[in-house]
């Protein structure tokens, strides 16, 4: 519920991250014993796609595409999460740098799609 920045599908992987940042053996915990009740906690899909719309650059994405970009976005933040919770990135990755990076990588998956949309229409 916290806004860390104006766009709303930014702001969801921030969360994400600070949440693995701040409770990182829960997080190790919850992600990596595969605990089934974390499915009960998740944001309902239908919610993140309608954060998602609330971004102009993907208002006009189907349910379909947005699923699509939703699934590459979680899985690209999910082992960032794991590789910075763990110790895996150079020392230089501050949070800083890995909310540019999610950012840049979420432009990149959008870009992407775009892309793919235009391609279906021709």
């Amino acid at each position: 519920m916290t806004q860390y920045n104006p766009n709303p599908f930014l702001n969801i992987g921030i969360a994400s991250l600070k949440f693995a940042r701040e409770y990182s053996v829960l997080f190790n915990d919850l992600i990596m014993n595969n605990h089934t009740y974390l499915n009960d906690v998740q944001p309902q899909v239908g919610n993140i796609l309608d954060q998602m719309r609330l971004d102009p650059e993907m208002h006009d994405f189907t349910d379909e595409d947005l699923m699509g970009i939703l699934l590459k976005m979680q899985i690209f933040q999910m082992g960032l999460s794991v590789m910075d919770v763990n110790g895996l990135l150079p020392e230089v990755f501050d949070e800083e740098k890995l909310i540019a990076m999610m950012e840049r990588t979420g432009k990149d998956i959008i870009a992407g799609a775009r892309s793919l949309k235009i391609q279906r229409l021709d």
